[in-house]
């Protein structure tokens, strides 16, 4: 009897293991499209922007997720000092087109676009 119990333990848990990996592997990367509407979304949830300003925007988010994205082709995770040199761009574009007022409220709400830095170990935050 203990020996039941003890095999439909060890397949109780096999089964709950094996459908967390299995749920894993469904995500998506979100299409440039995608991310490039949720940025400009949150951007004039913040701020408010011209047609113009918007146009640049949404041309320097454009590039830099098209860089960003040939980058992560390669194979490898890209360089941070990468990342950094490409992200120092974007911004550059989007200071140029914007006040000094709009341009810190900018990079206040740009904040919640970069990556969060992961233990190690520890599972990324779930995207919706």
């Amino acid at each position: 009897m203990k020996t039941q119990m003890k095999s439909i333990l060890v397949i109780a848990v096999l089964l709950v293991t094996a459908s967390a990996f299995a749920q894993q592997g469904n995500r998506k990367q979100p299409t440039t499209e995608d991310r490039l509407i949720h940025v400009i979304s949150a951007i004039e949830k913040k701020i408010e922007i011209t047609d113009s300003q918007k146009e640049v925007i949404e041309k320097a988010y454009t590039d830099f997720f098209t860089q960003a994205e040939n980058e992560r082709s390669k194979g490898q995770r890209p360089d941070k000092s990468v990342m950094d040199n490409y992200e120092k761009q974007r911004d550059n574009k989007i200071k140029k087109v914007l006040t000094q007022e709009q341009y810190e409220e900018y990079l206040k709400v740009s904040c919640q676009f970069r990556p969060r830095p992961q233990k190690q170990g520890q599972r990324p935050p779930k995207q919706n």
